[in-house]
């Protein structure tokens, strides 16, 4: 199993330094009841963030004010937010905030949009916390039978992406519902993700 410490950086933006925000500065715009503002406000943030300022109390913030919001812009920079942001404490126990972090994404995964479902079945490709994951894995496996081939396509990538990393007794009933998937899917790019995760876990099923 990955050692969940373990830091990993997947987005790199150069970012012009002047003298960075406070905190509170930040908040505030953050706390505006206005979308357009929260998204300014959370771009800076992760901006300021991938290029080294720290910014723990945000969290928070983020959690009261920005997750209820719809606009499509937030949703994408949240995106961004959540596979940023520092989820341990220093002795490497989760922080408590990352529960109702799970609770967003999971309706997320429900949204009513496929795009919305799409991008977080991503994030979560990339998230290598088991402890955020592990109450998630129904709501992943649920999506291989989503209407449309985007979010299937990105469930079965999601479901590869956590037995991979954490092995396949996490995730017992995956290769038969992947297999399931295979025999009735029309869309290219879902089969081959498909047959690749089953190659790779169970080449019986292959």
């Amino acid at each position: 199993m990955s050692n969940e410490n373990e830091k990993h950086c997947t987005v790199l933006i150069y970012y012009e330094k002047g003298v960075p925000p406070t905190s509170e500065e930040i908040a505030k715009k953050l706390e505006n009841k206005k979308d357009s503002v929260k998204a300014e406000a959370l771009e800076e943030l992760c901006l300021l963030m991938i290029n080294g300022e720290n910014y723990p109390k945000l969290l928070m913030s983020i959690i009261k004010f920005v997750v209820a919001s719809t606009d499509h812009r937030v949703k994408k920079l949240l995106t961004i937010y959540w596979e940023i942001v520092e989820k341990c404490k220093e002795n490497g126990d989760l922080k408590e905030e990352m529960i109702l972090v799970c609770n967003a994404l999971r309706s997320d995964l429900m949204h009513a949009n496929e795009y919305i479902r799409g991008s977080t079945l991503r994030l979560l490709c990339k998230m290598k916390y088991f402890r955020i994951l592990e109450p998630l894995k129904e709501a992943v496996l649920r999506n291989l039978s989503h209407r449309h081939s985007y979010v299937r396509r990105n469930a079965v990538m999601c479901v590869y992406s956590i037995v991979k990393s954490f092995g396949i007794e996490v995730m017992p009933e995956a290769p038969e519902d992947i297999e399931q998937l295979l025999l009735v899917e029309g869309d290219l790019s879902t089969k081959r993700n498909a047959f690749l995760m089953l190659l790779n876990c169970d080449q019986d099923r292959a």
